[in-house]
């Protein structure tokens, strides 16, 4: 499903404006929604601070409308750790005091159209807008990101669960928490499948998503999230809490 252009998309503000890139729609959006109960997003780490070398050819909203849009996750001086619990350091040296981050998170835009729920497959492409290299404003690392969301007054509860582990992680499996970060494209330099469990308590039985992401040509991280069969997921997964 493609995004409607306006006529003259200049009059828009940065949050409602997208724009053409190589004939490809560009929303400076966040999160990007696959599931009724699950939006995931494309974030690469920097140290605080550090502000990015940006690829050309790529129109790039001022820093401050950025921020405004939540495009840029600014360090905190106490660290939030329902949302980022990795990479904070005490206050001394010892270690006492509060603790605060020490990393702001950037997301990428999305290009395309926005994926179709009703569909099997839902994806969406990730412009990676960050030049690739080894100065600190290249950026640490990648990771994908994904939010338990819905709308509902019950939501759903989710449990992830890859080949390569022997238990569920994440999300409902040890409380109830709403952000899932997975490094990309991983420690092999491929990104391992997740499957996410999901159950709803509007239907009989659970049902299960598959994450697959992977590099494309000309700086795109393509993410394809599908429903898969019970048998297609690891057998703890299967397993009811």
């Amino acid at each position: 499903m493609t995004n409607c252009v306006p006529n003259n998309p200049t009059q828009l503000s940065w949050a409602e404006r997208r724009f053409f890139m190589e004939g490809q729609n560009v929303l400076w959006k966040r999160w990007n929604r696959v599931d009724e109960s699950l939006r995931i997003a494309l974030e690469t780490t920097l140290l605080a601070g550090i502000e990015p070398e940006y690829v050309d050819g790529l129109e790039i909203p001022p820093v401050g409308v950025l921020e405004e849009n939540k495009m840029i996750y600014r360090a905190k001086a106490v660290a939030e750790k329902r949302f980022n619990p990795l990479l904070i350091k005490s206050a001394d040296e010892e270690g006492r005091g509060e603790q605060k981050e020490t990393v702001d998170r950037h997301y990428h835009p999305s290009i395309g159209g926005s994926p179709f729920l009703r569909s099997a497959v839902r994806r969406v492409a990730f412009k990676i807008h960050i030049k690739k290299g080894d100065k600190p404003e290249n950026g640490l690392f990648k990771r994908l990101c994904f939010h338990k969301h819905s709308g509902k007054k019950t939501p759903a509860s989710l449990w992830c669960g890859r080949a390569s582990e022997k238990k569920p992680f994440g999300f409902d499996t040890d409380g109830n928490f709403h952000y899932v970060n997975l490094s990309y494209p991983g420690r092999d330099g491929g990104f391992e499948l997740v499957f996410i469990k999901v159950s709803d308590a509007g239907l009989a039985l659970p049902y299960y998503l598959k994450v697959e992401a992977h590099d494309e040509d000309g700086g795109v991280v393509f993410v394809e999230v599908s429903k898969v069969d019970s048998r297609a997921v690891p057998a703890f997964l299967r397993e009811q809490y």
